[in-house]
Formats: C-alpha cells, sequence, structure tokens
C-alpha cells in the first residue's frame, strides 16, 4: 500500500474501499489520542480561574462583603414594610 491519494488500480471501487479502510483506521486511532482532552481543558479552565481568584483576593472580598452587606440589611427590610 502507498501513501494516501497513489491509488492505480485501475478499478474505482477497489481504490475506493482502500481510502474507506485507511479512513476507518486513523478515525480510530484519532479517537483514542483525543479521550482525555476534555479532562486536561477542564483542570486548565480550573487552574486558570483559581489563579484570577488569588490576583483579585482583595477586590473580591470587598465585592462579596458589599454584596452580603445589602442582601442582609435589616434597615432595608424592616423599612420595605414599614
Amino acid at each position: 500500500m502507498c501513501a494516501y491519494g497513489c491509488y492505480n488500480t485501475g478499478n474505482n471501487l477497489t481504490g475506493y474501499i482502500e481510502i474507506k479502510k485507511e479512513v476507518r483506521d486513523v478515525q480510530k486511532t484519532s479517537g483514542k489520542n483525543k479521550h482525555g482532552m476534555g479532562t486536561v481543558e477542564i483542570v486548565i479552565i480550573i487552574a486558570v480561574l483559581v489563579a484570577l481568584a488569588l490576583v483579585f483576593r482583595a477586590g473580591l472580598m470587598r465585592y462579596a462583603d458589599n454584596v452580603m452587606n445589602f442582601v442582609f440589611d435589616e434597615g432595608r427590610i424592616t423599612g420595605a414594610f414599614g
């Protein structure tokens, strides 16, 4: 068997079958190579998010504190019903 695209059998069906076999073989091997790709991508995304959280920790803590104070402010709750 030679490299891709050099099937000179004179019979188009034979050439088609050979190409089909090679495509199937490539698909089998490429499927195995991509198996862990989703896991690696998720780990990289989590690592980037953790790094961003560490860099902007002070700002995020202030923001979360402001949101919690706003949400759980008893003056706003009793003022709405009074």
